[in-house]
This record gives structure tokens, sequence and C-alpha cells, in this order.
């Protein structure tokens, strides 16, 4: 991806965008369409536009993710579809991203007490540090009973075997790990430095007085949030391939439950295979009979066959799409979900949850939904800022207001967790305190039927406002006032890519 982004580099000076036709009609009332009165060297061009603003989303979406540890054995290709499908959840839901940093940090932080860097005078310190937390968390050791591979170790799971004593602790430095890792302080400085110039410049084009497009406004969201993925995920290695093996020791076999030693979570891959074939439609009646030869069927079944098989293509050409939606939409709901797939690491798999991270306290939940619902009014806002702005049509500037508003509000629905935690955190003996924490609890309680529509209506909203505001910054290029083109010349001086 990243050499595909140099190709356009070098050959952008060759390339010049073409009209399009206007989607909606044009309101010219409220632009200046009088042509400039020369073509000066200092003016950017819509490339240029799109090659700052394209760049700076890709250290955002691609880059400054850091995905989990892949299955042994997977395929080049399958590792990329994740890479992909990792960039597509950090356009459409950044804030989500940011929570699954945020679970792994403060996971990482557990791990690193547990099993904290070595003092002097103490001998049960083994020397781990939030990189070995983040290791853990990302499916980095494997367990093993002779050459068989057993399943990933989850957190708790190691803590039980080494009580047990059937395992060494893992010893592995931070540097071995780093190794492992595809990313260094070089490249993150790198994708720092890209962000921040680009919010450099769209300060200093809000300070001279020069006009933002709505792309660069959508960039700058995509930067402002990127600050908070990169300082949470700043000591998590990037791109490992492997993991550590750790050994079963030689024990008795009456001693061992080959079943329980490394099972965490009482849900495994059989029932989610089940549930995802009765999801999409397809029961197990029906690929029982697709099975069949038809040859080998007479008289009635193989009536049953052809209605099974009208109810498939059914499924597949009206169904599926549905389900397919609603598989996304459970998707996002699985990101934060302390309880769900994500927070467990099934029996025998071998590599953990794509979102995984451990499991917290209903106390820290509540401090990290708080934190995401204010990242996500942020994130909003900086959308808003874009209120009046000039655009091709009344039509856009309309659908602009309308999803500004529904990515800002639908953080702000969430955002009951932040009055209940800040209430807690008061002294608890207050009586003011006391009765304004009853009287939320007794809110959320009355409200919990309203808050649930709210929260199901509102994640549909938000991806269709989402996708809408995205559509519209490249949109809106098609016709740009000549202060959008005028460039800020010190930034020009700046390191960027």
């Amino acid at each position: 991806m990243l050499l595909i982004l140099s190709l356009l580099y070098l050959v952008r000076g060759g390339i010049h965008a073409a009209p399009t036709a206007p989607l909606f009609p044009r309101d010219t009332s409220t632009l200046n369409l009088s042509p400039p009165a020369c073509t000066c060297p200092d003016q950017r061009t819509i490339w240029d536009i799109l090659w700052s603003c394209l760049s700076t989303l890709f250290a955002c979406s691609w880059v400054a993710v850091h995905p989990n540890i892949p299955a042994p054995g997977a395929k080049w290709w399958h590792v990329a579809l994740t890479r992909l499908e990792l960039m597509v959840w950090a356009i459409i839901a950044p804030e989500m991203m940011i929570l699954w940093a945020m679970r792994q940090w403060l996971g990482a932080r557990e791990l690193e007490k547990t099993y904290k860097a070595p003092r002097s005078g103490c001998q049960t310190d083994k020397g781990w540090t939030k990189t070995h937390g983040y290791f853990l968390q990302m499916g980095g050791f494997m367990l093993f009973e002779g050459n068989t591979r057993k399943g990933v170790l989850s957190h708790r799971t190691l803590e039980a075997l080494l009580e047990e004593d059937k395992i060494k602790f893992p010893n592995i430095t931070e540097e071995e790990i780093q190794d492992r890792s595809k990313g260094d302080a070089l490249s993150k400085t790198l994708v720092i430095g890209q962000t921040t110039w680009f919010i450099a410049q769209c300060i200093s084009r809000k300070a001279q007085g020069l006009v933002t497009t709505e792309l660069e406004l959508v960039t700058l969201g995509f930067a402002v949030l990127n600050a908070f993925m990169y300082y949470f995920w700043w000591n998590k290695p990037l791109g490992v391939r492997t993991s550590v093996p750790v050994y079963l020791l030689d024990t008795p076999t009456d001693n061992i439950d080959s079943t329980d030693i490394y099972v965490d979570h009482e849900n495994d891959r059989s029932r989610t295979t089940a549930e995802t074939f009765k999801t999409i439609g397809f029961g197990r009646h029906h690929v029982n009979m697709i099975r069949l030869s038809p040859g080998k069927l007479k008289g009635a079944d193989k009536l049953t066959l052809i209605v099974d098989e009208l109810i498939i293509l059914s499924n597949i050409f009206y169904l599926s799409p549905v389900n397919a939606v609603v598989a996304i939409f459970r998707k996002l709901a699985d990101m934060p979900a302390p309880g769900g797939d994500s927070s467990f690491i099934a029996t025998g798999a071998m590599q953990v949850h794509t979102f995984y991270a451990m499991s917290t306290t209903d106390r820290k939940d509540s401090s990290l939904n708080g934190c995401v619902s204010l990242i996500g009014m942020v994130f909003g806002a900086i959308h808003c800022a874009g209120w009046n702005f000039l655009f091709p049509s009344r039509a856009e500037l309309i659908l602009w207001r309308i999803s500004s508003f529904v990515i800002t509000a639908v953080p702000l629905s969430m955002a009951w967790g932040i009055a209940l935690y800040l209430v807690r955190m008061l002294h608890p003996t207050s009586h003011f305190v006391e009765e304004v924490r009853r009287g939320l609890m007794e809110l959320m309680d009355f409200n919990t039927a309203s808050t649930s529509s709210v929260l199901v209506s509102g994640i549909p909203l938000y991806v269709l406002a989402r996708f809408t505001l995205l559509a519209e910054a490249f949109i809106a290029l098609r016709n740009l006032s000549p202060s959008a083109l005028a460039v800020v010349r010190w930034t020009s001086f700046l390191p960027h890519i």
C-alpha cells in the first residue's frame, strides 16, 4: 500500500482532476465563481489536496493500527485482508479502535504490575514491561504439549499453569519482542510527523484566513484521533507473525487435563460456527441436503432438495445482504464489549480475537466508555466546524450538517457512564453526591428500554453519517474557491510525505 502511494506521488505531476457532473443542483449564490486573476505558482492543485489527505488517512488507518498475531501458517493474503479490515474499521469507527487500544493499554499495565520489572532484593519479579503485556494479549505465547499446539495462552491460563508448576515462566526480553516487530520508534515518529504537519497546516490556514476543504476537515479529525491511538499503542509490537512456544513440563498424564489447562472461556469455535450458519440463513438440514447427489434422491426427497435450493437462493439474494449488514453492526458492538468474544479466548484457539483485550472491572469499563464518548464528541465537533463551509449546493450543506450532528450526538447518548463514573469517584458519604448518584441510577433504570432503542438506531445512523461525510468530502472537491487553492508557504519547509 505504501509502495502504491509512493508511485502515485512520483507521477502526480502529470495527473489532473477531470470535471465531473454535479450530483446536486448548484447553489451559486454562496460561491465566488469568478476566475482567479492569474495562475500563480504558489497555488496548489486538487491532486495536492488529495495526496496530502490520503497520505495522512493512510498513516492514521493502516500504519497506526497494530493488529494481533495471526494463526500459525496463515497465508499472506489472509494477513493482508485482516489489515484491510482493520483499516476499514479505523475509517468507519475510529473511536472503537481507540477503545480497543485503551483496553489493551490497561491490560498491559496490569500485566506489567503482575510480572513487573526486577528490583533489587525482590525474587518474585519476572522482568516484564508493558511490551510483554501487549505481546500476551496479541496471542504471543502458544502452549505446546510435546510438538502439539494446544492453543494461545491467556493471562488467566498463564497464571493458573504457573501456580500449578505445569510450565516454566516464558523468559523473553523486551528487546527480543521488539526484534520481532516490524515497527520501531523511527517509523512511528515519521507517522506522527506526517499527522503533526497536517494539523499544523489546517491551523495555519485558519489563522491566515484561507479556506479549508471538507476533505481536509475530515482528515483533521482522523489526525487528532491518531494521536490518542499512538499513545496507547506506543509499546505494542507491530506486524509480529509468530508466537513464542511455552511447553508443558513432563508431568504424569493422570495429573493433566488436556481440555482444562488452556480453556479460558466456555464458548468454543463449534458453537460460534453454528451461530454463523444460523445468522446467514443456512440451516444444517440445508447443508446436508446439498451434499447429497440429486441422483440418489427420489420423489419427495428430490422435491425437498429443490425447495431447499430455492430457499438458499432467496437467502443469497435477499437475506444474506441484510444479515451481512447485521453482522457489521454486531462486529461494531463486539469491539467494546467487555463480556463479548473480544474479551475471551476460545478453547484451543490458534489466535486471539481480532479485537481481543483483557477483560476489565466495571469501574474501569465506565471510565473507558466515558473517555471514548468524549473522544467521539471531539471527533464529531471537528466535523461540525464545517457547519458554515461553502458547498456547491444547499442540499450538500444540509447533508453535512445533519451527518456532523449525528456523529456528535451518538457518542453523547452513550455518555451516561461519564456522569455515573464521576459521581462514583466523589466522596461516597456526601448526601448530595448520594442523591445525585441515586437519581442517575433511577433515570438509567427508567430509560433502559429507550436508551437501548437509541443505541440500536444510533449505530446504523452513525455508520450512514460517516459514509455520507466521507463521500461528500470528495464530491465537494469538484468546485473549490481560489482561497481553498492558496498555499500556506511555511508548511512547505516542514518534513512531510
